[in-house]
């Protein structure tokens, strides 16, 4: 097998599982977004810490971005047991690019604040103060690049018969 054959297959073996893993994550978030909301329950919650933290990312160009992801924790009580959780949404990351908006979220989250909070009566450990749906822009972006790099390596391949 020659170079370029190599890249070739490399390519469709990369592309592939990125299309693929895009697909599966959506799909999988959406049937528990639907889920939630169909059974979760909501009940009160009260906010045990909250802050932002700062996160950077450089691209090729050498410039850099800063987002803020809230972090939290709360405390909540479902038939009499206790439990702490500190996911922010269900199913993406809250995150903010810029910082007026996230210190906002930040000044509505203050210790001791009661929350509404919805948990799986199922497995009340399982909770999230927000039942988002799954993002669709990262499904979509998975599944462009990932047929995008197994595109390109079929149609090398093509090119060499």
């Amino acid at each position: 097998m020659d170079t370029f054959t190599a890249v070739s297959l490399g390519l469709i073996l990369l592309g592939i599982p990125i299309a693929w893993f895009g697909i599966h994550r959506y799909r999988k978030q959406g049937r528990r977004f639907a889920s939630a909301k169909a059974h979760w329950k909501r009940t009160d919650a009260e906010v045990i810490d909250a802050q932002l933290i700062d996160r950077e990312s450089t691209d090729s160009d050498g410039d850099s971005t800063t987002w803020y992801e809230p972090k939290l924790r709360y405390r909540y009580a479902v038939e009499g047991q206790v439990f702490e959780g500190d996911r922010t949404a269900l199913c993406t990351a809250l995150r903010f690019s810029l910082f007026p908006p996230a210190q906002q979220w930040l000044l509505a989250h203050p210790p001791g604040k009661m929350i509404d909070l919805w948990y799986d009566p199922a497995q009340p450990q399982d909770s999230a103060p927000v039942l988002d749906k799954p993002s669709l822009f990262v499904a979509a972006a998975m599944v462009i690049v990932g047929g995008g790099f197994a595109g390109l390596g079929a149609a090398l391949l093509a090119g060499l018969a």
